[in-house]
């Protein structure tokens, strides 16, 4: 049992302790990584989860015991001007480190339930920081239910899509771009750096991603160039005229672009990919580019195109880049390369549909294929991944607003709880992923609008249509 003043952290598991146990004798080193070579790789797995809850339950207390240090001025005793300098001087933090200690536990004081989740080594430290910047006491309880299922990445992603970002941000960033340039004759060229606004970037993003995926492997040796090499020839290729078909996708919340024309009208931003975009940006494409509407039950399913096609639909590919962000394999942050099928398309009868299909990386979509590793679960919600050993690994999606389903239903006149008929079964006995409508309304179209950016090529020309596919690859 580890205790120490205050209230109790976490003990280990029994199984963990006797791992352990003995382990470091009395060498003045204590336990090295030799201690473990016997333990196996299931074992040792095993107590690094169980430290690690224990790390997260004790960082739980410490944060207790600085809101009451803070609070009695503790600090001034040692001649310090705030906690953060104390914590600084005392525990060797870098000031930046320290100020979010006191920020987050100062936070947790107002959130008792996800205080008390964190406390009981349930998630980390790294999943709380970014969750206290937008739970508030009204949302505590549901932060602290769904905090335990997200990775620090996910709580990262909720914490930037819930700070609206200001028109004088906008406007600032805008006045900040520039490009710069300067010989270095050492090296036999040019260096650049500069900045861009995000609404600018994602589309100069886009096109040399576009130009470097569609490079394909060096015809002198036959291997792929590094992705970075490819960008560069890519930005020289557009001063010579090169162009590739782009689509930029900015996702957005129909009810942040009411804003406060209508009520419960929400503020936020739009997202193209993992950036930001303001809602003024969101406003302006919205004079002159594309919208593309998606069809998605009250929970805010995207409904898909079941048995019809094998082949993911370009639309039905962006939504679910969007939804997945990243590879679905837990840990796994690469690009997504392939839309897999959860249940195989030929061999189970699996629909193309969202909650059928999920994104994979390379090194994840052979895993699942030769790799003897199986996906179990509905990718809309949250999917098991086995490996041939039998140990399992979860993945869950990223999360909607709340507000977006609450919304809905209200829209729809529909309790808390209750579906419609229609839209998407997750039930692994429908073979086609679906069920019947009973009527033109029982599948809802949700909120959500995806605003496609379509960007003049070097010719002036506008490009309705998007020739890359995620399934191009980057080269290892």
């Amino acid at each position: 049992m580890v205790r120490v003043a205050g209230p109790e952290v976490s003990p280990v598991s029994d199984e963990v302790s006797e791992a352990t146990q003995g382990l470091g004798g009395e060498r003045p080193g204590g336990v090295s990584a030799g201690d473990f070579a016997a333990v196996g790789a299931g074992g040792r797995g095993d107590v690094i989860v169980e430290l690690a809850g224990v790390v997260a339950a004790t960082q739980a207390v410490l944060g207790s015991v600085i809101v009451a240090a803070d609070a009695a001025r503790d600090w001034a005793e040692d001649g310090a001007t705030d906690m953060a300098s104390w914590l600084v001087a005392r525990c060797g933090l870098t000031t930046a480190h320290a100020r979010e200690w006191v920020r987050v536990a100062h936070a947790l004081e107002e959130l008792p339930a996800l205080r008390e989740v964190f406390s009981s080594g349930a998630v980390s430290f790294d999943q709380v920081r970014p969750a206290t910047r937008f739970a508030t006491p009204a949302t505590d309880e549901e932060m602290a239910d769904r905090l335990p299922g997200l990775s620090a990445a996910q709580v990262e992603a909720l914490a930037r899509q819930h700070r609206p970002v200001k028109d004088a941000e906008v406007c600032e960033a805008r006045v900040r771009r520039c490009l710069h340039w300067r010989p270095d004759h050492d090296a036999g060229g040019f260096r650049y750096r500069g900045f861009l606004p995000s609404d600018q970037a994602v589309a100069v993003n886009e096109m040399l991603t576009g130009l470097a995926e569609a490079a394909g492997p060096n015809p002198e040796t036959g291997l792929w160039d590094p992705f970075a090499t490819r960008c560069a020839d890519a930005l020289h290729g557009l001063c010579d005229g090169d162009t590739v078909e782009t689509t930029v996708v900015v996702h957005v919340d129909a009810e942040v672009v009411a804003g406060n024309a209508v009520a419960g009208g929400a503020e936020g931003n739009g997202l193209a990919g993992d950036m930001s975009v303001g809602r003024s940006a969101v406003l302006r494409y919205l004079c002159d580019t594309g919208i593309e509407h998606v069809i998605e039950t009250v929970d805010g399913r995207a409904v898909g195109i079941g048995r019809r096609s094998r082949t993911v639909p370009r639309w039905l590919r962006r939504h679910i880049t969007h939804r997945d962000r990243t590879c679905r394999f837990p840990g796994c942050e690469r690009a997504i390369r392939h839309i897999h099928h959860v249940r195989h398309w030929t061999a189970h009868r699996g629909p193309t549909d969202a909650p059928n299909l999920l994104g994979l990386c390379w090194a994840h979509h052979h895993l699942v294929h030769d790799g003897g590793w199986t996906v179990t679960g509905n990718p809309d919600d949250q999917v098991t991944f086995t490996s041939p050993t039998g140990r399992t690994m979860t993945s869950t999606r990223h999360p909607i607003r709340p507000h977006t389903t609450t919304r809905t239903r209200a829209l729809l006149g529909l309790p808390e709880g209750a579906t419609r008929g229609g839209g998407f079964s997750s039930d692994p006995g429908d073979p086609d992923g679906r069920e019947s409508p009973s009527s033109p309304s029982s599948v809802a179209p949700g909120p959500g609008s995806r605003v496609r950016h379509r960007h003049p090529d070097a010719t002036g020309r506008r490009r309705s249509e998007s020739s890359g596919d995620t399934t191009r690859p980057r080269g290892p």
